[in-house]
């Protein structure tokens, strides 16, 4: 009887680990459906927490990269004093040295807090630019865009699709034209019954200094 009751009592303790386990072990999949959440559920609370985070965002700054109407937050992620308050007036920021950003490249990437833009001087005429870091069409990169003088004015090409945009305006020049090589081709046609989405564009003040203030409320 005293071996039985030993070998119960060895047992036992031996089974308390494996609960130990177990519990630390529901952490996965089991885990979910020993606690009634099933892989849907945790899907739900996955989008739940993305669209919430989506919204905080939304709530900060619109679909074009700008600040709400009134915001004075144009907090920038940059160095040596970019992003900072312009004695241009309120919610005006100073983003970049005409004298000293372009000497290399004539288009600048500004990294700010409500997103990427560039910074565009057009040489001949001594003009600067603000603009989206992406194109409308296929939200492509135009850190590499061809400048040259358009109908109005200058003008950006987006290396991608061909896409043209008055720089002043951001008006479109042409609309994924196509042609030139097969790609082009492809991307121009997949856009051909769209309507053409203009590049929104942004004030900019150059000081006599060579500060460059640009604002994002309008």
């Amino acid at each position: 009887a005293m071996a039985m009751a030993t070998r119960a009592d060895a047992d036992a303790a031996s089974a308390r680990p494996r609960d130990g386990v177990v519990a630390r072990g529901r952490k996965g999949m089991l885990g979910r459906v020993i606690d009634g959440e099933d892989d849907e559920t945790t899907s739900k609370k996955k989008k739940e927490k993305r669209a919430a985070a989506a919204a905080d965002k939304a709530a900060t700054f619109d679909g074009a990269g700008r600040a709400p109407k009134g915001s004075a937050s144009m907090a920038a992620s940059l160095e040596g004093g970019l992003g900072k308050a312009s004695s241009k007036g309120k919610n005006w920021i100073v983003v970049g040295d005409a004298k000293t950003d372009f000497a290399s490249k004539p288009i600048k990437l500004l990294e700010l807090a409500n997103g990427n833009f560039l910074l565009v001087k057009y040489a001949e005429t001594d003009q600067v630019f603000c603009i989206p870091c992406n194109s409308t069409a296929y939200q492509y990169p135009m850190i590499d865009g061809e400048l040259f003088f358009g109908p109005a004015g200058p003008a950006i090409r987006v290396p991608l699709d061909g896409t043209e945009y008055d720089l002043t305006t951001g008006d479109v020049i042409k609309w994924c034209p196509g042609g030139g090589n097969p790609i082009k081709s492809v991307l121009g046609a997949l856009k051909s019954k769209e309507t053409p989405v203009p590049l929104p564009t942004y004030p900019v003040s150059v000081a006599a200094d060579g500060t460059i203030s640009t604002t994002f409320v309008k």
